[in-house]
């Protein structure tokens, strides 16, 4: 009796095998998991940049469409810049209500930015959106016409995707004085 005793202990450990079956599913488990972390994580920056260029370019919009309705050129309020039905430049100058203010790309940091009396008051754009190349400003009215001012601009994100490319988003709209 006691020879089936002994033999009944020693079988209660794992065996080499089977230990190596275990770490290999763990690890395969793990893998799964890493991988789908790693994809989420992709999608989720890809859909953050995303946001961020349409975001940023619909403030944009928003905030000169603001001042260009804010024109009363029955009140003293001149458009500088573009001037004359035709002109296009890479900036927008208003005076309204005795103040000049400027829209234009920073030309060290790509940076849109705002202004009034040509000092910077406001950055228009964060440090994960720059503008890719200069913003257009053109003129659209009919000589004699209220100004209708068309603007142009594409954003294009800082944060590299994983195939190497940056994502970008052209922004265009048409505002007329009131």
């Amino acid at each position: 009796m006691s020879i089936f005793r002994a033999n009944k202990y020693k079988n209660q450990g794992f065996t080499l095998l089977e230990t190596m079956i275990y770490f290999t599913l763990l690890s395969i488990i793990l893998l799964v998991v890493v991988d789908l972390f790693f994809r989420i994580s992709e999608s989720s920056l890809d859909s953050s940049t995303k946001n961020a260029l349409e975001t940023e370019g619909a403030y944009v919009l928003n905030r000169i469409a603001y001042d260009i309705h804010r024109l009363d050129l029955n009140n003293g309020d001149i458009l500088w810049a573009p001037l004359n039905p035709g002109d296009s430049t890479p900036y927008l100058i208003a005076k309204i209500n005795t103040k000049n203010y400027i829209y234009l790309k920073n030309p060290n940091d790509g940076e849109i930015i705002f202004g009034e009396f040509f000092i910077v008051i406001d950055r228009l754009t964060s440090n994960s959106v720059r503008l890719d190349n200069p913003m257009s400003f053109t003129h659209i009215s009919n000589p004699g016409g209220k100004p209708t001012i068309k603007v142009e601009f594409t954003l294009k994100s800082t944060t590299q995707s994983k195939d190497g490319t940056f994502e970008s988003r052209d922004f265009e709209s048409v505002f007329s004085i009131r």
